[in-house]
């Protein structure tokens, strides 16, 4: 037993000894922080007990192909992927919450999405969206070696995530908000509806060499407000609901309050949207902008999203409530 023991272990280090320790390292803080997003706390929540199992050993496969680092997979074969694009977050988050447990980084970017803005009726969710983020901060390298063998749509993915980590500073040294642009225009060029508000959000900020220091909120707000527009009618709640911002400010478009509340309206009216399109909503009806004043609705509205957790929401309901005469809260910005 005890030289059983002794051979294993000699093997065991013969075996180590022979591999790259930089790659070997990687590999093991890689898993260490899979097992930490989807292992301790991620997955805590009742909604995360009750997912269903993992997909079938085919899909399973395949994703582990990603997991090693291998070509990428088709993008058919991301279980959870035609569900978060059309809209159906909660029979999406389950199944890319397993593709996500098995490595797959497509899988997480869909994931931050939906903890970030509550996508799938639970309350915003900072601290989930941000593990999340951590994890795809630390596998930048292993996403721009995945772009050199990608299918398109893959590498639409991984372009957005680049350019999301570019955007937040969080590429390292190199992070630089060109270069988020340049990711993020690239992406929504290869028809990847959320990239699309992601390159809204960027394009409105300051930063960029094309910036507008005569316009408050950025430059060239005519691009955002087009890639917006198109993502809208794709049918992306997200661009929606920036979409009624953006008419609202006249930001790219002329102001039209009327547009902007439409917009608004059909976000609210998704079975599965962000809580942040009920406030707007409710500060139209609150202030009779384009529709007429109800206070009835405009606290419907408010009480929605703030049983969503939607802070703002929560402020407008209690000075509604009280008959407070100053203006509601409303319009946070680009939900991305």
């Amino acid at each position: 037993m005890h030289f059983n023991c002794q051979f294993l272990c000699f093997d065991i280090f013969m075996n180590i000894f022979k591999l790259n320790f930089s790659k070997l390292f990687l590999f093991l803080v890689s898993q260490a922080l899979i097992c930490l997003v989807f292992g301790c706390g991620l997955g805590s929540d009742k909604s995360a007990k009750t997912e269903p199992a993992p997909p079938a050993p085919e899909a399973s496969a395949k994703a582990n192909e990603t997991t090693s680092g291998s070509a990428a997979i088709s993008p058919v074969s991301l279980p959870g992927r035609s569900q978060f694009l059309s809209g159906d977050f909660k029979a999406a988050r389950p199944l890319l919450y397993a593709a996500g447990r098995s490595g797959d980084l497509r899988a997480v970017y869909f994931l931050r999405l939906i903890a970030q803005w509550g996508l799938d009726g639970r309350k915003p969710n900072e601290e989930e969206a941000s593990r999340y983020l951590s994890l795809l901060t630390s596998q930048k390298e292993r996403m721009e070696a995945l772009l050199k063998t990608a299918s398109d749509e893959d590498k639409a993915v991984y372009l957005a995530t680049l350019a999301l980590l570019h955007f937040k500073g969080l590429a390292g040294p190199s992070s630089d908000i060109e270069q988020a642009a340049s990711l993020a225009r690239q992406a929504a060029k290869l028809n990847f509806v959320p990239a699309m508000n992601l390159i809204a959000a960027i394009i409105l900020s300051p930063g960029l060499s094309s910036f507008n220091w005569r316009h408050p909120f950025g430059g060239n707000p005519s691009e955002a407000f087009g890639w917006c527009l198109k993502a809208a009618e794709a049918g992306d709640v997200l661009a929606m609901a920036n979409l009624g911002y953006l008419y609202h400010q006249g930001l790219g478009v002329n102001s039209d309050v009327y547009a902007a509340a439409s917009w608004t309206h059909k976000a609210a009216d998704r079975p599965q949207t962000t809580p942040r399109c009920y406030n707007d909503l409710g500060f139209y009806y609150q202030e009779g902008r384009a529709v007429t004043p109800d206070q009835t609705e405009a606290k419907r509205w408010y009480e929605k999203a703030s049983l969503r957790g939607y802070q703002l929401a929560s402020q407008n309901l209690k000075k509604l409530r009280a008959g407070a005469k100053e203006p509601p809260s409303n319009f946070a910005g680009l939900e991305y």
